[in-house]
């Protein structure tokens, strides 16, 4: 936990998956198996999964896109403001002879709508984008740094009861804290009264 909210990574045991927390939500996901990074600049392992015929295509991809983007934000594209439909691209791998075979992997992004915004480099910055695989039919990569945005509302989900121990903090801890800093950061007293006007911080 920090004065932004939660924020940190998880991973799983055999770090095929890992999940990627800032601001109260979680911005990133990988699927280290079958994202592009399992491959890219790789053609040994490009040309092996140039071997595998997708089970998806496009349109299907994006179905599961976006399928994931509302499950995973209980949002949709309107409320977000983002342009439908998301650009969709096919991975591809070109061997030495130069023939170009398509992958097992889509790539699915969204713009905002509006005036375009850039990134680095003078190339307009996605606000979310996702990878698709053909083989597992399912999200392998999922980043979503528009989350990232100090200028946005930081998403406020109710404390764990354990919030304090977690700091390292007493449960009195709240009411050490000026009332006006404790009902912006979603605080209750641990008593019944008032939490007193103090500047003591901790």
């Amino acid at each position: 936990p920090t004065r932004d909210g939660l924020e940190g990574d998880l991973l799983s045991r055999d770090q095929r998956f890992h999940w990627q927390f800032a601001r109260n939500a979680c911005i990133a996901f990988y699927d280290t198996r079958y994202f592009a990074p399992s491959f890219r600049y790789q053609d040994d392992k490009a040309s092996a999964l140039a071997k595998i015929p997708s089970k998806i295509n496009k349109k299907e991809a994006t179905a599961i896109a976006r399928d994931a983007l509302h499950k995973l934000l209980g949002m949709t594209e309107k409320k977000l403001g983002y342009k439908t439909p998301p650009e969709v691209n096919q991975y591809k791998y070109q061997d030495t002879n130069g023939r170009v075979y398509p992958l097992p992997l889509f790539d699915v992004r969204w713009r905002k709508k509006g005036p375009k915004e850039y990134a680095a480099a003078n190339l307009e910055s996605f606000a979310l984008y996702m990878e698709v695989s053909g083989v597992t039919c399912g999200v392998v990569k999922y980043h979503h740094p528009e989350l990232l945005n100090k200028d946005a509302p930081i998403p406020r989900d109710p404390l764990p009861t354990n919030y304090f121990q977690m700091l390292g903090l007493p449960e009195s801890y709240p009411d050490s804290v000026p009332e006006r800093q404790s009902r912006l950061r979603g605080f209750t007293s641990s008593t019944n009264a008032a939490s007193p006007i103090t500047n003591t911080t901790r």
